[in-house]
């Protein structure tokens, strides 16, 4: 059995948001999430083990799930981790990668500032205006995705329009920026360096965006997970299950194989 949870707050996640100076009302960080996604597998399902697969914000959820619950998630996939910077010294490759992350974060980290310090400022544009909502959401799906053979986004207009309307419907745009204040905000929230839990991690890095993202090294990985496979990708972009559906799926077939009992 597959189960796909969403984050609170996202679209599926809640249905309706109300916007206020602070973001006050449901301000959950992965760990908190990741309990409740246990809660949903073990308690609500009645699985004992199980595997889990995560992607940028949900791979910090799927990595703070596996942290609390060795026992229980035989193993995780990641795709597009966020790693912090861990204590130096550091290596030649691991260097690099903050450098570009640092260089990533000037020229094109504005949004992620933007929700981390002051998110229902921009909340209220997206939750009243549909122009505001394709602008701020559109750049992203079209910007960090990767291309096809016409060279045009792999995020389809379809697909677009689907998620705008998603977030539309259910007024999730101005909740859905939550994690990102709460990830800023809660002490700890940042995955302790040097202390990987035994739980077997799978990592795939997919490449390919219209605008890079900074890849980084397996060796930083492995300060943060038990790396037990390592896959990079010319393709796939930051959204690999829109843009390459076939391509993930045989990833994690091949992460998850030897769990099979």
């Amino acid at each position: 059995m597959c189960g796909c949870p969403d984050v609170p707050c996202r679209n599926l996640g809640v249905a309706a948001t109300a916007v206020h100076a602070e973001p006050v009302r449901v301000v959950l960080d992965h760990e908190q999430v990741a309990e409740l996604w246990y809660l949903i597998m073990a308690d609500a399902l009645g699985y004992r083990r199980f595997v889990a697969h995560g992607s940028d914000l949900g791979a910090g959820v799927t990595a703070r799930l596996a942290r609390a619950h060795p026992e229980e998630a035989a193993a995780i996939h990641l795709a597009a981790p966020g790693l912090a910077a861990p204590p130096q010294p550091w290596s030649d490759s691991i260097s690099g990668h903050f450098r570009e992350v640092e260089e990533w974060s000037a020229e094109q980290g504005g949004y992620a500032h933007m929700h981390a310090t002051k998110p229902a400022t921009i909340g209220v544009a997206l939750d009243n205006s549909p122009v505001a909502l394709a602008a701020w959401v559109g750049e992203k799906l079209t910007r960090w995705s990767s291309t096809t053979a016409d060279s045009e986004p792999a995020t389809d207009r379809d697909h677009l329009l689907s998620t705008l309307t998603l977030y539309w419907a259910t007024r999730t745009g101005a909740s859905s920026l939550r994690p990102y204040w709460a990830h800023r905000h809660t002490p700890g929230s940042a995955l302790p360096p040097d202390d990987p839990p035994p739980t077997p991690t799978a990592i795939g890095i997919f490449g390919g965006e219209i605008v890079p993202f900074p890849k980084p090294p397996r060796e930083l990985a492995e300060r943060y997970f038990n790396v037990v496979s390592w896959a990079e990708h010319d393709r796939g972009g930051h959204f690999p299950a829109v843009a390459e559906p076939q391509l993930l799926a045989e990833r994690l077939r091949a992460a998850f194989k030897p769990c099979r009992v």
